[in-house]
Order: C-alpha cells, then structure tokens, then sequence
C-alpha cells in the first residue's frame, strides 16, 4: 500500500482536522499565542496521528465531528511535545525552520 493509498479514504476530514487546529489560533486575543501557533500549523506535516483516528474510527462507525476533534487534538499535543522537545535540546531548526525557542 501506497502513503497515498493510506490517506485518500480521509483526506476530506484530514482537511477538517486542520481547520479545527486552525481555529484554535482565533480563539482569545493574545497575539504572541496566534502567532506561535501560525507558525506550528504552516510547518505542516504528515498528520499521521489522526488519519489512523479517523480511518480507525470511521471503520468502527464513530462520530464524525468527534474524530475530527480527537484527531485535531492528538495532533496538537503531538506538536506540543516537539516544541518540548525542541526547547530541552535548544534545537534552533526543525523540518528547516526556526523553532518557537529560536524565535520566542
């Protein structure tokens, strides 16, 4: 099986999990968080974590709306766990970009 293969059954509610993540960013006022996780949500990636999520659920007949939301928040705490990372190495790049630590 193709990567491609593995992502087309849920390539329509991957879109959805970004825009969930996404409209995190719009949520209160504080412009240094907004921008923080811009620039987390632009490196992008290959949102693995909530395509098993929703190809998993999808197969045992679960909520729609409810997968996108866990598959939107595994995603995001995956992403936090790299910032983490990111910060206790005082690594300055990841994927060719400036970290949150290099530039916050």
């Amino acid at each position: 099986m193709s990567t491609a293969t593995f992502f087309t059954p849920v390539q329509a509610g991957i879109q959805l999990v970004e825009e969930r993540m996404r409209a995190q960013a719009d949520l209160g006022s504080h412009p240094d968080l907004r921008a923080a996780l811009d620039q987390l949500l632009v490196a992008g990636g290959k949102r693995v974590r909530p395509t098993i999520v929703l190809l998993a659920g999808n197969m045992l007949g679960a909520d729609a709306d409810k997968l996108v939301t866990l598959g939107a928040a595994l995603e995001m705490l995956h992403t936090a766990t790299l910032v983490h990372d990111d910060l206790i190495d005082s690594a300055l790049l990841r994927r060719g970009m400036p970290t949150l630590n290099s530039k916050w």
